[in-house]
């Protein structure tokens, strides 16, 4: 196996292992309503990182390559900062906005609220900028490092937080805060050392002309009202729950979606961690041929790695949940999975809209983002105000598969997409051994028989997928 694969995959599952523990301690350390309120927060701050700051992060990834060339890439964070800190500080009026008028947060205090996201969206930002950075420019070890050690002292400062002050979903996301600002630091000071880029104010003066931000503008913009629109898609019901069926409703859905969510997104970071720095590299051409085949060379790698974990964890649902959460959310098993088939269409979403990143063509996203937001937003209202509040994961669905759909017309439009049913149908053929734990469904409730399932079902998860890790330089 490659030495960068296997060191991102031990990487990983240092990740997945700190992560998963995170979901049982909060979820025994906190109330159904607290935990409701720890999806409510995240969905406010998503609001901001997915509309105001992807964006721009999305066109520094896409030139980041040639500005580590030219050793200009800390004069780009500079100006980013800049941007970020308003952004930052224009968050408080936003969510003081939100509460006032739309009651979101209403059990928060909101000065506390308010600040809490403000600091994170500044430091979560740059510890989500500079250390995958590190990963895209090929500095794996210390991408792997830093990102552990921020989920090790995130964890840390959490359970302390929550264990010496009060139980409450503000002092749990808090301590991630703590983390993120400590090992930032450390991280900043690593990647300008490695990129041997220095500070030249009279370049970033240069460099903010009109040209560049229009440049910047036409990227961004487009791609602004998408992210807002896939907020509105994946994250907005949250709010619709907390108001009209209360907080724990809202936290044992958002527990159940977000086991499906927190081990798909995993497997998709980790195919992310190992393949977008060489997908990047390749579509650094002016040749779009080149890209294209960049584009179904991925493509033919990610798509059917998420079929797989789909079916794995729809079938796994009950086993999952006795492992990773405590006892009073037993029964959520059944949004794990409908959170596992909006995962599938949201990762295989995202795989076919890298192709508008590539051809620098984001407003070709609006129109399948809008699809989805259209089905989803009324029709979670619908449900959560006449009574049909187990519908919601079936329209979530539904608008996921609606967006998916909607995507590959518009990106087919751009490239020549080669999605062969081979594809597609060969993971769900050879996933179908996961079915044979619905035999043990009845012994779900023992923790031995539910660990043994996941241990032989991530075994044969990763047997199925080897070949694929194997050659992916090739």
């Amino acid at each position: 196996m490659n030495k960068t694969v296997l060191l991102v995959l031990i990487g990983r599952a240092f990740q997945v292992v700190i992560s998963l523990a995170a979901v049982r301690i909060y979820t025994r350390l906190l109330s159904t309503g607290e935990v409701g309120n720890l999806f409510l927060i995240n969905s406010i701050v998503g609001l901001f990182a997915l509309t105001l700051i992807n964006p721009i992060g999305m066109f520094i990834n896409r030139r980041l390559h040639e500005w580590a060339e030219n050793k200009a890439i800390i004069n780009v964070f500079f100006i980013f900062n800049l941007y970020l800190v308003f952004i930052s500080i224009s968050s408080v009026l936003i969510v003081g906005l939100l509460n006032k008028f739309l009651g979101v947060g209403s059990t928060i205090d909101i000065r506390m609220l308010s600040l809490f996201v403000m600091l994170n969206i500044y430091f979560n930002t740059w510890n989500q900028s500079i250390i995958p950075s590190l990963n895209m420019l090929h500095h794996v070890k210390s991408f792997v490092l830093l990102t552990v050690a921020t989920l090790v002292l995130g964890l840390g400062f959490s359970v302390a937080l929550v264990t010496s002050r009060n139980a409450t979903a503000l002092n749990w996301l808090s301590g991630q805060v703590v983390a993120q600002l400590a090992i930032t630091g450390l991280a900043f000071l690593y990647f300008k050392k490695v990129t041997k880029s220095e500070f030249d104010f009279d370049q970033v003066r240069k460099s903010v002309s009109l040209r560049n931000l229009s440049t910047i503008a036409a990227f961004a913009l487009p791609l602004a009202l998408t992210t807002f629109l896939m907020w509105v898609q994946n994250q907005s019901y949250r709010m619709v729950v907390e108001k009209y069926l209360g907080l724990e409703f809202l936290g044992m859905i958002g527990v159940g979606m977000g086991i499906a969510t927190s081990l798909c997104a995993t497997v998709e970071s980790l195919v992310l961690q190992v393949y977008y720095p060489i997908y990047y590299s390749e579509i650094n051409t002016p040749d779009p041929v080149k890209r294209a085949l960049a584009w179904n060379k991925m493509a033919r790698l990610t798509i059917p790695i998420y079929i797989s974990v789909t079916i794995l964890v729809s079938c796994l649902a009950p086993f999952l949940v006795k492992i990773l959460v405590n006892d009073k959310f037993s029964q959520v098993y059944v949004y794990v999975i409908f959170g596992a088939w909006v995962e599938l269409f949201r990762m295989t979403t995202n795989v076919l809209s890298s192709v508008a990143h590539s051809e620098m063509q984001t407003r070709s996203l609006i129109f399948a983002y809008l699809a989805g937001a259209l089905f989803a937003f009324p029709g979670v209202y619908l449900c959560a105000t006449h009574g049909f509040q187990q519908a919601i994961p079936v329209v979530l669905v539904v608008s996921g598969f609606v967006t998916m759909s909607a995507m590959y017309v518009a990106m087919s439009k751009l490239i020549s997409l080669k999605l062969d049913a081979g594809m597609l149908v060969k993971p769900v053929f050879s996933s179908i051994p996961f079915a044979f734990s619905l035999l043990l469904y009845s012994r779900s409730g023992s923790l031995l028989v539910s660990v043994a399932s996941m241990v032989l079902a991530g075994l044969y998860f990763s047997f199925m997928h080897y070949p694929a890790y194997r050659n992916i330089r090739n």
